[in-house]
Formats: C-alpha cells, structure tokens, sequence
C-alpha cells in the first residue's frame, strides 16, 4: 500500500505542477485558449493531460473555475 500511495501522491503532485505552470503561460495571453462560450459567457479552457482548467479572463490575470476529466460531459456538467 505505501508504494501506491507514493506514486498516487507524486502523479497528483506532477499533475498540480503541470497546472500551475500552464496557468502562468495562459495569465500572460489569457484570450488565446478556447472559448467555452456556449457553455457560459467568457468562459475559457485549456487541456492539461486529460484535464480541462475553465478560467475567466480578467485584466490582471485568470480566474480558475472548475478542473474537469476531459471525458465528462460539459454540458451536463455545468448545467448540475
């Protein structure tokens, strides 16, 4: 149990240093990413591994809303 728990906590970790370095590069050009309009007004994502990170765009950075599995449904999701 001790090694699965190792690696579960250094993928989670992987995956949350993955995040973070992305959010960076997107503060910097927040409107390049795809627009989930659609789904809501002004709202944006970006794929890191199978996840998408929403944000909103504002004038000094981003607003991280949501962190969901690629493989949901958007729709749905958002509608619950």
């Amino acid at each position: 149990m001790g090694t699965f728990v190792f690696i579960c906590r250094r993928s989670a970790s992987n995956l949350f240093d993955s995040i973070r370095n992305k959010c960076n590069l997107v503060t910097n050009f927040p409107n390049l990413d795809k627009n989930y309009y659609k789904i809501k007004p002004s709202l944006n994502g970006f794929f890191v591994d199978d996840y998408i990170i929403f944000y909103y765009p504002q004038t000094n950075g981003i607003i991280i809303t949501k962190v969901i599995n690629s493989c949901r449904d958007l729709e749905k999701f958002f509608s619950e």
